[in-house]
């Protein structure tokens, strides 16, 4: 069992090199970014002691993306990890990235209604700055009146999985799933 998102974030980096597409997300990155060079190899670029009290991670280099993302949940009857797909809306250097982002929010709308059946298990969810969760379970896309600096809209799997070698397995083929999705998105 995972007691912290850095365990299971190193986990999933390891991991995803037996099989998984997810391993080459920073190849794909730095195809549809057009960037002279990728951010790093692995999926993940968590450093435990720097980020200590952190209960997430989104993928390297997804700050201004549609971000692959894992939250730690420490529950009653165990550890588990919420994950899925992220848009985070903060500012960058003082500067607003809405202009960046209402596009691929926009794909990403066109790819969810196209293929709704493959997501009856994820919900969206909005945190707004400084206020409590909203989420809309029924509702499969983004509204538009979410896009909004500092708002952090989350579409994330219901399936919790146990922070475990076993979960971080079932985490990595979810990834997969969703790369076709990221891809609309950024492209």
């Amino acid at each position: 069992m995972f007691n912290h998102i850095s365990e299971v974030a190193q986990a999933l980096d390891e991991d995803s090199w037996y099989g998984y597409r997810i391993a080459q997300l920073q190849k794909l990155r730095k195809h549809l970014r057009g960037l002279g060079c990728q951010a790093g190899s692995g999926i993940f670029q968590f450093d435990r002691h720097e980020n200590q009290e952190k209960d997430y991670a989104y993928h390297w280099g997804g700050r201004d993306e549609c971000q692959f993302n894992i939250q730690f949940l420490d529950q009653s009857d165990g550890n588990y990890i919420e994950y899925g797909l992220a848009f985070s809306l903060d500012t960058i250097r003082g500067r607003s990235i809405l202009g960046r982002m209402r596009p691929r929010i926009v794909r990403f709308n066109q790819f969810v209604e196209r293929f709704i059946s493959g997501f009856e298990n994820y919900r969206i969810g909005l945190t707004k700055p400084r206020q409590d969760i909203i989420v809309k379970a029924g509702e499969p896309t983004i509204h538009d009146a979410w896009i909004e600096d500092g708002n952090f809209i989350s579409f994330f799997n219901l399936n919790k999985e146990p922070a475990n070698p076993l979960g971080v397995q079932n985490i990595l083929s979810e990834f997969d799933r969703l790369i076709p999705l990221y891809e609309f998105s950024m492209s």
